[in-house]
């Protein structure tokens, strides 16, 4: 009924939780397949350890080659009727999958099922210091209703990552959907999220909460140094969103304010960001947000927002994208550079 896919490189400690939080599950039609992607701390022998004890576990041995190319590799050789996938430091509740599979038959065998999930934060010496939990409420959508509301359920983060829910592997051959090696520093689940859902009927999603996903400041599948600003990488990520919205018709005039505030988020800001950490100033910003606004996904006929209603929109992002949007760059950079240096102390 469903493969797991996990990803595997230098897993430490971690990869036994990871492992067992999926092979002690109560429902048992599944097989994990794990994706040895050149490990060379003994995670690789802990893999073949975990086969030769349970006939559920497959491995691969291959040479690095990124983690799209890991769970590539594994969608081409998995056998199940729906897909999942888990990092190899992150971990399920108990209970998950006897939750998809009542989902899966009350539903018909829906074409993606998605559950709540908790983000835990670990400092340097492995303690807790924040956790957030995000969920989802019980419900059947409709292409229909997908379609209409897909900004608000991206922002709902429905459609930003792959561990927090079940794929039907027949629409991820048949459309060739996959992850794209190009994303090398994150964004490869919202590509693949984006592809995905250009080809969805219809969604379910449970409240309940499965999935456990660690930020470790010292270690984390999610902990990817970005060496230069990469602003292409944000380029592509917000064209694909923009190309996806366009396959399905999406009523831009009707949603403008949430469209220019999550095109500010994903494209934008995590480029501000990062200028402005690295210390660079207000000229290579400037610079940089010149080039921004010749991004054909930005500006594309959309009115200039007024505040309120993208603030209605989040509350967090409405401010900083009502700048940008009307040219207020100058009192964006400061505030950019305010918030961070109060993040920070």
């Amino acid at each position: 009924m469903i493969s797991v896919i996990m990803p595997v490189y230098n897993s430490g400690t971690y990869l036994s939780k990871a492992v067992e939080s999926i092979l002690s599950q109560s429902f048992r039609d599944f097989e994990l397949i794990l994706v040895d992607d050149g490990s060379s701390d003994g995670s690789s022998e802990k893999c073949d350890e975990y086969a030769a004890k349970d006939s559920r576990v497959i491995v691969i041995h291959q040479k690095n080659g990124g983690i799209c190319n890991a769970r590539n590799v594994a969608i081409d050789i998995a056998k199940g009727e729906y897909i999942g996938f888990s990092d190899h430091d992150d971990d399920f509740e108990s209970g998950v999958y006897d939750e998809c599979f009542s989902l899966i038959k009350a539903y018909n065998h829906p074409d993606l099922i998605k559950f709540g999930k908790k983000y835990i934060f670990i400092d340097e010496n492995d303690r807790v210091y924040r956790s957030i939990v995000l969920k989802h409420d019980n419900e059947y959508i409709t292409r229909e209703k997908m379609v209409s509301r897909y900004l608000e359920l991206r922002q709902k983060s429905l459609f930003r990552f792959v561990w927090d829910g079940l794929y039907k592997k027949d629409i991820i051959i048949k459309n060739k959907v996959s992850f794209d090696p190009y994303f090398t520093h994150g964004g490869e689940d919202h590509d693949f999220c984006n592809s995905f859902s250009r080809f969805v009927g219809n969604i379910v999603t449970s409240e309940k909460v499965f999935y456990n996903h660690y930020l470790r400041k010292s270690f984390s599948t999610s902990s990817k140094i970005i060496s230069n600003a990469g602003m292409m990488h944000y380029e592509v990520e917000g064209k694909r969103l923009y190309e996806t919205l366009r396959y399905l018709d999406y009523e831009f005039e009707d949603n403008a304010e949430i469209y220019q505030n999550q095109i500010f988020e994903s494209t934008v800001l995590p480029i501000i960001r990062y200028y402005v950490n690295a210390g660079k100033s207000d000229v290579e910003l400037m610079e940089y947000i010149d080039k921004v606004n010749e991004f054909s996904f930005v500006n594309i006929g959309l009115k200039t927002p007024s505040l309120i209603p993208l603030l209605k929109q989040s509350h967090k992002i409405g401010l900083f994208s009502f700048l940008f949007f009307n040219k207020k760059i100058k009192v964006l950079l400061s505030l950019v550079r305010l918030r961070y240096k109060f993040l920070k102390s």
